[in-house]
This record gives C-alpha cells, sequence and structure tokens, in this order.
C-alpha cells in the first residue's frame, strides 16, 4: 500500500504536466503562464508589387534627373559604394543637400530595421503610396532621414536624404523623404 500515494503523485504531476500545452482564452496555460506564440509579421504584405531587380545594379536610374531636380538635387548622379556588394547612387546640390538610393533583391531588410527600432532617435511603421515602409532617424539633433520600402516580397529600396538648408526642422527631412520614396515607388515596373 505504500505505492498507492507515489502512484497518485504521479499520476497528478502527468495531469498536470499534460495541460501546461494548452491555452485559455486570454493567451495563457492553464498555470497562469504567458504562452508562447509566434507573432505575426507587422510588415503588411505587398498587394501590388513592383520588380527592382533590373535596377539593383544601376541604382542611377531608380531617379531620373528631371525628378531629382525638383526637390533641388542638380548636380548629376554619382555611384557610391558605402557597403561592399550594394551599389548606391547619390544626388546632391550645392547647398550640401543629397539623396542616396539602393535596391535590394532576395531581401528582408524592413523586417530587419523594425528588429533594430527601439535604437532609432525617431521609428515609423507606415505605407507610402499603398507599400510597406519604415522611416527612421539615427539622430534627432541632424537633419537626416532613412526610409525603407517594400517594393515586393523579399525586395527593398532604401533611399537615405539630408538637408542643409532645413534649419532646425528635423522632421522635415522624413517629410521630404517620404515625397521621394513616392516618385522612385512610381518608376519601378510592376512585376
Amino acid at each position: 500500500m505504500r505505492f498507492l500515494p507515489s502512484a497518485c503523485l504521479v499520476a497528478a504531476a502527468w495531469v498536470l504536466l499534460s495541460n501546461c500545452g494548452g491555452e485559455t482564452n486570454d493567451g495563457r496555460s492553464p498555470l497562469g503562464l504567458p504562452s508562447t506564440v509566434v507573432a505575426a509579421s507587422p510588415i503588411a504584405p505587398v498587394r501590388h508589387p513592383r520588380d527592382v531587380s533590373a535596377l539593383t545594379s544601376r541604382p542611377c536610374a531608380l531617379l531620373t534627373s528631371q525628378q531629382a531636380a525638383t526637390f533641388g538635387l542638380d548636380r548629376p548622379p554619382q555611384p557610391v559604394d558605402d557597403h561592399p556588394g550594394k551599389p548606391a547612387c547619390e544626388w546632391t546640390n550645392r547647398a550640401g543637400d543629397r539623396i542616396s538610393l539602393s535596391a535590394l533583391t532576395d531581401d528582408l531588410t524592413l523586417e530587419s530595421i523594425y528588429r533594430k527600432r527601439r535604437g532609432f532617435a525617431f521609428f515609423e511603421l507606415t505605407e507610402i503610396a499603398g507599400y510597406p515602409a519604415t522611416v527612421s532617424r539615427a539622430s534627432a539633433n541632424l537633419p537626416t532621414c532613412d526610409i525603407d520600402l517594400k517594393p515586393a516580397e523579399r525586395q527593398s529600396v532604401s533611399l537615405t536624404y539630408e538637408s542643409r538648408e532645413l534649419g532646425d526642422d528635423m522632421q522635415q527631412a522624413c517629410v521630404v523623404g517620404k515625397q521621394l520614396a513616392m516618385t522612385v515607388l512610381m518608376n519601378l515596373p510592376p512585376k
């Protein structure tokens, strides 16, 4: 008869542990612990994909000279290789304003930026012309804004806009950057 209480304890422990995998209506396990649920991506899916694959090696074709001039960037575009394997193009003007553009395929840029969002002085998950985008500023004291767009699944366009003419209105760099991003998106062919 000494084995009966031990058997009861083992059976009770087995029943209790077998219930740990379940969930209650409030998303907690029967023991009151938070359940381990994999969260869905906060980045919205692309509804009308546009293709950047033809422009990844030709980032200066992401924006026309006429479009750049509309934003006051009157110097010819210059290819830059700040990051090996990630060709970029830069437009500038005499005042020191600049835009840098690059495009990538087989890439999860927005998801990567989103994971780092707490490290930015400003971060916004948004849409630009109906496409998922992140808007960030590394420093609250610089008139620079980084915008990353998702024109198609596993494709991205990265844009950095910097303006020396904005004075104390640092957030205005993101307003202009979003307008530039919308212009670039319209230059991408439908996929």
